[in-house]
């Protein structure tokens, strides 16, 4: 009767795995599907944006988004004018926290300075991370699977995996973040040299949102971390028996 239900134990639980793991593996694919669909559009509008402006301007063009504003009256006062109601009784006013920049008339040998080309390879190396991390979801869902088969859950290979997607997304992180650091500084550089006068005051700091996805990545290192563990255990206790 005990093995009976050690049986019957083990067969649901994993039951329960395979339903987890259908789970996951339809998660991923939306999470897949969506970021790259989200991916291409913004390429394309992007694209459509820098052709537009390059043939209004007829001159080559540089731009630098999300340029924090920095110790400026706009972070703590609604100074910029938006609008009023038909009749004025009701005006709207704004606050701003940011900075979308373009630079018209420099030559793209100018323009491309050392730190822009160094945010650009930055900029495709966290691309060819992110890549990873979801060909990583896939290999771990395929390991999953295949330990499911053996009648097991984790193996060696389920934790080398989750600690490579761990390093990744924290590359993928880390590149994407200095990468928008650099290019801050190259447009400073830009607007100390040929807007002296603009009175902007920029700030080229890390964004903190990113805080978020460094501690994800240290969650996941810190989880496969315990998963070694007791996968270790487990092994020894089997060559003890």
């Amino acid at each position: 009767l005990h093995k009976e239900y050690r049986r019957q134990r083990q067969m649901c639980i994993r039951d329960r795995v395979r339903k987890l793991y259908w789970g996951l593996f339809i998660m991923v694919v939306c999470m897949v599907s969506l970021t790259a669909l989200g991916f291409f559009h913004g390429a394309v509008a992007g694209a459509n944006i820098s052709v537009k402006t390059f043939k209004e301007h007829n001159q080559p063009v540089f731009t630098t988004i999300d340029f924090d504003v920095k110790d400026g009256r706009e972070l703590s006062d609604y100074g910029t004018p938006t609008g009023t109601s038909p009749d004025g009784g009701v005006a709207v006013y704004s606050r701003v926290n940011s900075y979308n920049l373009l630079m018209v008339g420099k030559e793209a040998s100018e323009i491309y300075t050392p730190k822009v080309i160094g945010a650009e390879v930055l900029i495709l190396g966290g691309f060819g991370c992110q890549i990873a991390v979801f060909v990583l979801l896939f290999m771990i869902l395929g390991a999953i699977r295949r330990g499911l088969k053996n009648g097991t859950v984790f193996s060696r290979a389920i934790i080398r995996y989750m600690k490579l997607l761990a390093i990744m997304v924290i590359a993928s992180t880390i590149a994407s973040d200095v990468a928008l650091y650099l290019m801050h500084l190259n447009s400073i550089d830009l607007l100390a040299q040929y807007c002296p006068d603009s009175g902007l005051t920029l700030d080229a700091g890390v964004p903190v949102s990113s805080v978020s996805e460094l501690f994800i990545g240290v969650v996941i290192m810190f989880l496969a971390e315990i998963f070694n563990i007791g996968y270790n255990m487990t092994e020894e206790q089997k060559l003890t028996i």
